[in-house]
């Protein structure tokens, strides 16, 4: 390889095949509008020596074709770059194509967050977006999981959300799992699933209970969700099994 490329490969082995553990990075964006700049802070926080690696970082820009793009050699437990925008970035896309093997984690405006969960072009950042917003504690939080339950255009990402309203709980997120059952609203069968085992966490909810009542008397073409609307029936109305004998 090291013929091949005419470069050494000693720190990369090192990193990957000779020492433990993984990089464990924080991204930190801020935007500088009086400099035009956009401020990307990289920091390792794993325990011992940082690794060494390319990060690459996409800033799509209103108005022009092709996004900002900034590859970082991060080699130190704490990095600091300014990158030049003609505007303000619609997103930051932290390694948009998912080829470094770490634990990431990010910082940035909530503007952004909401851009990557609504439009983010690939399901892995729009998961990261949908664990960014189960952090939260505001109902606008949860609006904004709602709307992915309902809206986004993947199935995984939805089931996601569904669990995420099912650990956050309260009348938005009931609504919209109770919603979820109907397979008029979500003709994925996984989606369906995880609403119902959502449901599973609004313990002694007569709504909640009453719905799943009737959802397995009608049933469900999947037996998949028809199990995990049982198995929620009797976490929130445990008095159900001998009910149904």
């Amino acid at each position: 390889f090291e013929r091949l490329l005419g470069q050494s490969l000693e720190r990369f082995f090192f990193d990957w095949t000779e020492r433990s553990g993984h990089p464990v990075v924080t991204v930190a964006t801020t935007h500088q509008p009086a400099d035009g700049l956009v401020r990307v802070e990289v920091t390792q926080d794993q325990k011992g020596e940082p690794f060494e690696f390319p990060l690459q970082v996409e800033l799509p820009v209103p108005g022009r074709s092709e996004p900002v793009r900034v590859e970082l050699l991060v080699n130190e437990k704490k990095q600091v770059v300014f990158v030049p925008v003609p505007s303000r970035p619609a997103q930051v896309r932290v390694d948009p194509r998912f080829s470094l093997l770490a634990e990431l984690k990010e910082k940035k405006s909530r503007s952004w967050w909401q851009v990557q969960l609504a439009k983010a072009p690939s399901v892995p950042e729009r998961l990261r977006a949908v664990e960014h917003f189960g952090r939260g504690r505001s109902s606008a939080d949860v609006g904004l999981l709602v709307k992915s339950l309902e809206q986004d255009p993947f199935y995984g990402v939805r089931e996601a959300a569904a669990a995420t309203l099912g650990r956050r709980r309260g009348d938005a997120a009931r609504k919209a799992l109770l919603a979820g059952l109907d397979k008029q609203v979500q003709p994925s069968p996984f989606v369906r699933r995880a609403c119902a085992k959502a449901l599973g966490s609004f313990s002694r909810d007569a709504k909640v209970a009453g719905a799943l009542r009737k959802r397995w008397d009608e049933g469900d073409p999947s037996y998949r969700v028809e199990a995990a609307v049982l198995a929620s029936l009797t976490r929130v109305q445990p008095q159900t099994l001998a009910m149904l004998k």
